[in-house]
């Protein structure tokens, strides 16, 4: 209310509009009511419209042709429908899985660009799933942030001797370390034991 009466309703030419354009998609524009024109416009709330959506907020019908599954089988495919369309939002994330911007031309590249998009997404979610597991629940992007700076590195002695060495590790870049069997892989690029 406060923001619609801030409105110069003088140079209004669509009132209506201009309400749904203030409230936005935080509350339907069908709540306010106008009384009078151009200057002398006034914006309220309309009470009988606002009993009726409270009486009905947080409620939702579902309707599904799927008979063959339970009540609480359709609530739950209702809301894991939440985690694909956040599925989404992470592969249109540039630090994430970025699907965009596609550098290809011709149909069958780009659905191979497409696969390993959503095969990299897989792979991650699998990884976040791992560490949920053993106690770490981090965003995709956290464990990603966390991961990427454990770094590998040279060490060379004034003899001249190389040694390669894990960068030090915070407690839960250490913890997801030994979850993931990451020095299993540091054993393969050459990374002694007694130097991570």
């Amino acid at each position: 209310m406060a923001e619609l009466n801030q409105v110069r309703w003088a140079k209004v030419k669509d009132p209506e509009a201009k309400i749904r354009e203030v409230v936005g998609p935080k509350l339907p524009a069908y709540l306010f009511k106008t009384e009078g024109v151009g200057a002398n416009l006034k914006v309220g709330l309309d009470q009988k419209a606002v009993k009726k959506y409270m009486n009905r907020f947080g409620k939702i019908l579902v309707f599904t042709d799927r008979t063959d599954l339970t009540a609480l089988e359709v609530a739950q495919a209702y809301t894991d429908r939440n985690e694909v369309e956040q599925l989404f939002g992470e592969m249109n994330d540039p630090m994430t899985v970025p699907f965009q911007p596609v550098r290809h031309w011709t149909d069958q590249k780009i659905v191979v660009h497409a696969f390993i998009c959503i095969l990299g997404l897989l792979l991650l979610k699998l990884l976040q799933r791992r560490l949920k597991e053993k106690g770490i629940t981090l965003s995709l992007e956290l464990i990603k942030d966390e991961l990427s700076s454990v770094q590998l590195g040279l060490w060379i002695t004034r003899s001249g001797k190389l040694f390669k060495i894990i960068s030090d590790q915070s407690k839960i870049q250490a913890k997801m370390y030994d979850i993931l069997s990451l020095q299993n892989v540091a054993a393969m690029l050459g990374v002694r034991p007694d130097s991570s």
